[in-house]
């Protein structure tokens, strides 16, 4: 298992935007492009990220739903053997600054030697983890920055609609 996150200077609602968004999630994946498979029109539960990694293609189910907080996916694994899964969870919680996007990466399996193979086959992901979460802030506050102008309030202080339209006074 592991760990990354990143402070974003923007509030939870764009947090989750960028989360959402497949240009930058891909950032995350280190993957070329990633299609949306939706179920009922929609993006939620049961829908997918399909991930184009080069040759390789990879499908992130989510399993939990929770705009604004979380995404939790299983993505299958090409391992010899018993069904092995990668487990991820997208976390979002609001900062003074903006909002903490934090995820944890586990592989569900019972075989200790597909461990070994998904652990030399992410090494270079997981050495690279912070660089690429800076990547992903860096890309979210490029798309969706504040205006110039724009009032910053926490999202806890006020509703997500208010703070929508205190963020985009034009709109």
């Amino acid at each position: 298992m592991w760990h990354a996150g990143v402070d974003i200077p923007l509030p939870p609602h764009l947090a989750w935007e960028a989360l959402s968004d497949p240009e930058l999630r891909s950032i995350m994946t280190n993957s070329d492009r990633i299609e949306l498979e939706r179920t009922d029109g929609r993006l939620g539960v049961e829908g997918a990220y399909v991930c184009y990694h080069g040759e390789r293609v990879s499908v992130q189910t989510i399993l939990e739903w929770r705009p604004f907080e979380r995404i939790v996916f299983a993505e299958a694994l090409a391992l010899r053997g018993p069904t092995a899964e990668m487990i991820g969870d997208f976390r979002i919680k609001p900062t003074d600054g903006g909002s903490r996007v934090d995820t944890t990466i586990a592989l569900r399996t019972k075989r200790r030697w597909q461990r070994l193979v998904m652990r030399i086959l992410t090494e270079r992901h997981r050495r690279n983890r912070e660089a690429t979460m800076e990547a992903f802030r860096d890309g979210a506050v490029a798309r969706f920055g504040q205006p110039e102008g724009a009032i910053g309030v926490p999202s806890d202080v006020i509703s997500d609609q208010a703070a929508t339209a205190l963020a985009n006074p034009d709109a």
